[in-house]
């Protein structure tokens, strides 16, 4: 396991900044199917807790090259949900940054062990607006948040859909087209990631290359 911190944080941590704002597009997304396998895979014992750490690895690492390779990074793990923002002016639409993340989705082949089969599908929230961050606990033990609006809106989108859907709320006028998007269906299978990241403590830290 590892921690990983958004290089935004540690950049302001360095140069003594303990809050601020910008604007941004944000996705929350968030794996259907993944705890229902990871019941079922622990059940299995050891052989079982390594497969499921293999699919992690795979899913996530896929998933998070989409959001680094356009501009943004993921501020928060939750289980099996991410949150990703976007600082503007983003290098893609964010439908299309939606649509990738899907694709990586459809890409993957479902996971199978000891003959049982798991499918993963992925549903996403996206907003805009101004994201607030702070740094906070002190030099002994601190931490990092990221609030606001965008990110509130996303995650409430995200639960209106369903697997293999994305909603994008109107906040985005302006930047997409000033209309909310209808849902995007794509028919999505598992997908892949690189280690379970656990952000927020930034004791200790080491920071991505991104």
């Amino acid at each position: 396991m590892r921690k990983l911190i958004p290089r935004f944080i540690l950049d302001q941590y360095k140069r003594n900044n303990t809050a601020g704002e910008f604007e941004a597009e944000v996705i929350f997304a968030d794996i259907s199917g993944f705890t229902s396998m990871t019941e079922a895979l622990l059940k299995q014992g050891r052989a079982g807790a390594e497969f499921l750490s293999q699919v992690i690895n795979r899913v996530f690492t896929k998933l998070m090259k989409v959001v680094y390779d356009q501009g943004g990074f993921v501020s928060e793990f939750a289980g099996d949900a991410f949150t990703a923002i976007f600082p503007l002016p983003c290098k893609a639409d964010l439908s299309e940054i939606c649509k990738s993340i899907n694709m990586e989705m459809i890409k993957s082949k479902e996971q199978s062990f000891e003959g049982q089969s798991f499918l993963l599908k992925i549903k996403q929230g996206a907003a805009a607006g101004t994201v607030k961050w702070r740094i906070f606990g002190g030099k002994d033990s601190p931490s990092y948040s990221f609030f606001g609006d965008p990110l509130r809106k996303a995650c409430e989108l995200q639960t209106k859909c369903s697997p293999g859907d994305f909603h994008i709320h109107k906040s985005t006028a302006g930047i997409e087209c000033g209309i909310p998007h209808q849902k995007n269906k794509i028919s999505s299978t598992p997908y892949e990631m690189q280690r379970i990241f656990i952000p927020y403590k930034i004791t200790a830290l080491k920071c991505s290359d991104h």
